[in-house]
């Protein structure tokens, strides 16, 4: 199986999802079963020392599928493939708000243009390798806002408050503390609630109990509704979940304009 590990690229790398395909037809091997060669046993090999991301710190897995911000690839050495075949839906980010409390309180539409105006994949890696026992998420989210300016690319004061809601992991949790930031700064109280995963929260936006959430796109066709066509362009993706949500009263406000992706389908590790 070492094959599949080397690439054509001149640094030995396989970096797309057409080298699979080339492979796939250099062997006579159905997709599905090149990905599972080089996924599943690769994962196995992790063990105990994996990651969060399924990442090994023990360098083990020659390939492995993660996140795209997870904070240990570049520890790693991990290259991440690009995924050229369009096989996975968009993984940038929306806010998504009840549109009832988006119409009374205008200001959150601002507070997100000023993030995703700016954070970056590589902010996300950055930020997250901050996190420590020592400097929890809300000091760095806060001072990321800070040294941004992000709060001062909003106007206006407010008074009321809200509840966002937050995955249970890094990422989603700094960007949460990045609005309630921006939104304090601006008079509005804002409760964080953590909640184990995405159906969670998301049942907590649509029954009320939160009013708004950081969500994936890909989570957001794939996952809460169902599609098994994806719309690839941040942009267009949003405009399809707000079609979908508007029975909801659920708004999803506009992607990073970089047109990130956080979830490439592998990561893999250097042959040399």
């Amino acid at each position: 199986m070492s094959y599949a590990l080397s690439g054509s690229g001149k640094d030995g790398l396989i970096h797309t999802w057409r080298e699979i395909e080339m492979m796939r037809s250099r062997h006579g091997m159905g997709a599905a079963a090149i990905v599972g060669i080089v996924v599943a046993p690769m994962l196995g090999a992790c063990g105990s020392t994996s990651t969060s991301a399924g990442l090994s710190s023990s360098r083990q897995c020659h390939v492995a599928q993660g996140f795209g911000t997870d904070s240990q690839i570049k520890t790693l050495n991990l290259h991440i493939l690009t995924d050229d075949k369009g096989a996975l839906p968009s993984d940038s980010f929306s806010l998504a708000v009840r549109t009832p409390t988006l119409t009374k309180y205008s200001v959150i539409k601002s507070a997100s243009a000023a993030i995703t105006s700016v954070f970056t994949t590589d902010d996300s890696i950055a930020l997250q390798a901050l996190v420590t026992p020592t400097s929890p998420a809300p000091a760095v989210a806060q001072k990321y806002v800070t040294d941004k300016g992000l709060a001062g690319q909003v106007s206006g004061h407010v008074t009321g408050s809200i509840n966002v809601g937050y995955e249970n992991f890094s990422e989603n949790q700094l960007m949460a503390e990045m609005l309630k930031a921006i939104l304090s700064a601006h008079g509005l109280t804002v409760t964080l609630q953590q909640f184990t995963d995405s159906p969670d929260v998301r049942a907590a936006l649509k029954s009320g109990q939160v009013d708004a959430y950081w969500e994936y796109l890909g989570t957001g066709e794939e996952d809460i509704f169902g599609l098994t066509t994806f719309v690839a362009e941040p942009t267009a993706a949003v405009t399809k979940l707000n079609e979908l949500d508007t029975a909801n009263s659920i708004s999803w406000l506009p992607a990073p304009r970089s047109g990130r992706v956080r979830a490439p389908p592998l990561v893999s590790i250097r042959t040399s």
